[in-house]
């Protein structure tokens, strides 16, 4: 009986080594392809990597050209308030002496008056210089001076928009603060 014991103890433990070479096997088989696998991923991300730098670099370089586009910006247009109103010399109805003086299709620089572009400005600021206004969606040129123009009293410039009729004048502009992108004097 103690013959058939050592047999027996003899066949599990063989039994038992195979069984632990196959489970070793196995797991080294496991870690081989976890080993492949994460160094295919380390490349895919050593390539992301190269990528993201290089587009990084573009950016930076971009980034330089947009500063340098807005300074360019910045030195040829200024953003500040200005208050609004609007002014018809072409209106039929418009009044001689008060609508406009002279000859009210004929703005005091010489130009043509033209609702909707021509603007009257203090005479500090030059003829041909171009205002936006952004609330408008407007782009308008410096050609009239006039007497509602000049300066309030807290320093905000007073500009007159030519329009077509009085109506336009008093009910769609009448008299507002608003922002005004001006080109700046050369």
């Amino acid at each position: 009986m103690r013959v058939k014991m050592l047999i027996y103890l003899a066949l599990l433990c063989l039994a038992l080594a195979v069984f632990f070479a196959g489970v070793a096997n196995y797991q080294e088989r496991d870690l081989e392809q976890e080993r492949v696998r994460l160094e295919s991923e380390i490349e895919l991300l050593e390539a992301e990597n190269a990528y993201l730098r290089s587009r990084a670099q573009e950016l930076r370089s971009r980034q330089s050209e947009v500063l340098h586009r807005m300074q360019d910006w910045l030195d040829a247009w200024e953003v500040q308030e200005v208050e609004i109103t609007g002014y018809a010399p072409l209106d039929p109805r418009a009044v001689p002496g008060v609508c406009y003086s002279g000859d009210p299709g004929v703005t005091s620089s010489g130009a043509k008056t033209t609702p909707g572009v021509t603007v009257a400005a203090p005479p500090d600021i030059n003829y041909n210089t171009r205002i936006y206004f952004p609330g408008r969606g407007e782009m308008r040129v410096i050609h009239d001076r006039g007497e509602r123009v000049g300066y309030t009293e807290d320093g905000v410039m007073r500009l007159d928009l030519c329009v077509e009729t009085r109506e336009e004048a008093l009910n769609e502009i009448g008299r507002e603060r608003t922002i005004a992108v001006i080109e700046k004097r050369r």
